[in-house]
């Protein structure tokens, strides 16, 4: 039910009419997602030209189908308007267009490349091997850079300082792997959305009527200036761009203010603050998980949480400590059993997750005579036409929703169990596993 109700001030953010980009944000569980469906349905039922359409685009891919088949279930009479696609489909579809034959590399592909590039530059390198692979892929690949200069002035914010002297001797390195992956005609991700940029601007595809982006804390500078291109923002068109996204659920990108790929939203930034999704008990917890780190409002600025608020109750999220993960499965399993059989919660098996997925955990399920349904790349969660306990990474059930959670977190490595060292990214992965849960969350920890 909140997924198709609009609260009154949700509302007024799907019907809002803007002369230039908005930002929407707000914590998980808050609608977020909620307001950019009725608001790209919205739009697409207002389109006056044939050939104009709506663009839905997100970060990850099973959260682009889950999407899809919303705004499917929501507005069929307007679906075939919107395309809606992860940000590396989008990425390809428009180099592939604009005649590109290649093909994107896959991990395996980037280390043949980069064991090619050292022999090369047989002088002693400014930074590690490994650092000069972050180098390329945090700054190079992620800000579009594809000369010297570009590089030498390039803003480095959260890397190690480095020189001018050394990023001079850094950059023959970045061009001798940029021919390796020419020879091959292979692109990186990164490289995709830099190519799919210039085609655009190049006019080889089509700008949209309308831009969504979700999940825009993991876009990197180049994606949002991919998305810059692809909107009217510099027609000057009505409501060009939506931007919505939740700083405390960065996975993935760097903090990089909109502003500097040219999205301007000033004037025009709005905060969802009710929780509709998650318990108050819940909420809390999850945000507890980031206690002493600072969120940021995805445009340089700090966010605040105050005012934050769930609209209903329920238990404590229930935290036990376990030494081998044969007796954490076995808990899981007991905690299933008893929400399953409870009278008074009338729980299916569907509405259960647990995440990470683990193969013993699947074998306790199996044992004990309860399906499960492992949840794969580039699919959407079937719901109730498939009974079974959920199983999938905490990546792959971004956007999801689930009455109960269980995370399986007691190896002693995992973030959970030394959140004050754990880096951002591993306490944002927690943090939205967390708040999927509905009215029931269970959480292993390591038994010290």
């Amino acid at each position: 039910e909140w997924r198709v109700f609009l609260h009154p001030y949700q509302r007024k953010l799907v019907n809002w009419k803007t002369k230039g980009p908005m930002k929407i944000t707000g914590a998980a569980g808050t609608g977020k997602t909620v307001a950019l469906i009725h608001r790209a349905v919205q739009l697409a039922r207002k389109l006056s030209v044939a050939s104009d359409k709506v663009l839905i685009t997100t970060f990850t891919t099973n959260l682009s189908y889950t999407i899809r088949h919303a705004v499917e279930k929501l507005a069929p009479d307007v679906a075939g308007k919107i395309d809606v696609t992860n940000l590396h489909s989008l990425a390809r579809t428009i180099c592939s267009r604009a005649g590109w034959k290649g093909r994107v590399a896959e991990d395996e592909d980037l280390s043949q490349v980069w064991e090619a590039t050292w022999p090369a530059h047989t002088e002693e390198l400014p930074l590690s091997r490994d650092e000069m692979q972050n180098e390329y892929h945090l700054i190079v690949e992620q800000h579009g850079i594809d000369n010297e200069d570009a590089y030498l002035t390039a803003v480095r914010s959260g890397r190690p300082r480095i020189t001018r002297k050394d990023r001079k001797a850094a950059w023959p390195v970045f061009e001798t792997f940029n021919r390796g992956l020419k020879k091959r005609q292979l692109l990186t991700f990164e490289g995709s959305i830099h190519e799919a940029r210039l085609a655009v601007e190049n006019g080889m595809f089509n700008k949209y009527a309308h831009v969504l982006v979700y999940e825009v804390q993991d876009f990197s500078f180049e994606a949002l200036r991919l998305i810059y291109a692809l909107s009217t923002i510099k027609e000057g068109h009505m409501d060009p761009l939506c931007i919505v996204g939740d700083g405390h659920q960065r996975v993935y990108g760097t903090n990089i203010p909109m502003s500097r790929a040219g999205i301007d939203v000033r004037g025009r930034p709005r905060r969802l603050k009710i929780n509709y999704r998650t318990s108050e008990q819940i909420r809390l917890f999850a945000q507890g998980i980031l206690e002493g780190g600072e969120a940021d409002d995805l445009d340089g600025g700090a966010t605040s949480t105050v005012g934050d608020h769930s609209l209903f109750k329920g238990p404590q999220p229930w935290v036990e400590q376990f030494k081998e993960e044969r007796a954490e499965a076995d808990a899981i399993v007991t905690w299933i059993q008893m929400l399953l059989s409870d009278p008074n919660l009338h729980m299916a098996s569907h509405e259960i997750c647990v995440t990470p997925y683990k193969p013993l955990l699947r074998t306790a399920l199996k044992s004990a005579g309860i399906e499960s349904l492992e949840i794969e790349a580039r699919e959407e969660d079937p719901g109730e036409k498939e009974p079974g306990v959920r199983l999938a990474s905490m990546q792959r059930i971004k956007g999801l929703e689930f009455r109960a959670v269980a995370m399986c977190c007691s190896q002693p490595s995992d973030a959970m169990n030394n959140l004050k060292d754990a880096s951002i990214k591993d306490r944002c992965e927690r943090y939205g596993a967390a708040t999927l849960a509905r009215e029931r969350l269970f959480v292993s920890v390591a038994k010290s």
